[in-house]
């Protein structure tokens, strides 16, 4: 404001630079300007193969403004809570139909699509008050799923799904929905969940990896959060049968639920042969009881390279007897790395 008081005090200065807008100089870089929009514009819309957004309204405006048909990538710079861009992603995404990577981004399942920057994300004018959160994402979720069946080329999928609700049909029909996806091949799912819905998702878990195993293109898998203590033995034989047919070469378990009740006992039903590197993430009892199941079950994984233990190992854990005796047994020799760098960055996808 206080330049512009000064120019308009002073009439000499303020058309020193107006006449200076009219030099060739700058006619040439305008006209630069626009050729370069229209370069990368197709019929209106920028064609921009690559979005990584930072806040969730930045990708609200790219999916309204970008050509979509040529979208490669939605990769955000920090996971991105869904609220302010969750309608427009559901409106839109089928519409990408060349996209290769989507993630990380959080929904909760309990949220609305107007989040705290409303004024910013809606268009031209802030909606009224009466007017928002008029939809939940529960509402909105099964139109999620449908667009997964129209990605025929996503092949990276980092997604956190919150359910707070103890029926959770919803959610678990998005979970088994992304089986629908058949190009997938890296698929990292945290799903923050009661314990009471816990086996619900799992199943659902289940029927994607059922749904994805026909293909066998999935590599890598990492569940986050999920309470593997509460599946059904129907449910963990299904996990079983579905990876058996998958090549997996990476498997990470994020803090599966709850440690005390077995989880990390019952999550080895995702340790496939084909395998060759693991992380475990805060995933065993106090005591540490579980580890000798936990060793029975990576000597069945014949490829195994490297296991990584992310997190406070109990104080009666021989690590350097673990290691021994899992490569005296596997004959990829794999060795053991406890609170690694390499870990910890694959525990935060930190990896591009």
């Amino acid at each position: 404001m206080a330049v512009w008081h000064t120019l308009l005090q002073d009439p000499g200065l303020l058309q020193a630079i107006v006449d200076g807008l009219y030099a060739s100089e700058v006619w040439r870089f305008s006209h630069a300007c626009r050729v370069a929009l229209q370069s990368v514009s197709y019929e209106g819309r920028l064609c921009c193969p690559h979005v990584y957004p930072s806040r969730g309204t930045t990708l609200s405006s790219a999916l309204r403004c970008c050509q979509l048909q040529q979208l490669k990538s939605i990769r955000p710079m920090t996971e991105l809570d869904s609220d302010p861009f969750l309608q427009d992603l559901v409106e839109r995404l089928a519409l990408c139909s060349s996209l290769e990577e989507l993630g990380p981004i959080s929904i909760d399942e309990g949220g609305g699509p107007y989040g705290p920057e409303d004024e910013v994300r809606n268009r031209s004018r802030p909606l009224p008050a009466e007017t928002r959160c008029m939809f939940s994402n529960s509402s909105l979720l099964p139109a999620l799923g449908n667009a997964f069946e129209h990605l025929r080329s996503l092949e990276r999928v980092t997604l956190t799904l919150r359910c707070v609700h103890d029926e959770n049909e919803i959610g678990s029909s998005l979970i088994a929905a992304i089986g629908s996806c058949k190009a997938l091949k890296q698929l990292r799912l945290d799903l923050d969940t009661t314990m009471s819905s816990g086996g619900e998702m799992l199943a659902a878990v289940a029927q994607m990896l059922h749904e994805l195993g026909p293909e066998r293109r999935l590599q890598s898998l990492t569940l986050g959060y999920s309470w593997f203590s509460e599946a059904s033995d129907e449910t963990l034989h299904e996990l079983q049968a579905a990876i058996s047919v998958l090549p997996l070469h990476f498997v990470g378990l994020l803090a599966p639920q709850d440690p005390e009740m077995g989880s990390l006992e019952n999550a080895c039903s995702v340790l496939g042969r084909t395998v060759e590197e693991v992380l475990v993430m805060d995933g065993w009892d106090h005591d540490g009881l579980v580890f000798p199941v936990f060793l029975e079950a990576l000597c069945q994984c014949p490829r195994l390279k490297r296991l990584h233990l992310i997190g406070e190992v109990p104080e009666k854990l021989d690590v350097e007897s673990f290691e021994q005796t899992l490569r005296a047994r596997v004959s990829g020799l794999p060795e053991v790395c406890v609170n690694c760098p390499l870990g910890i960055k694959i525990a935060n996808h930190t990896l591009g």
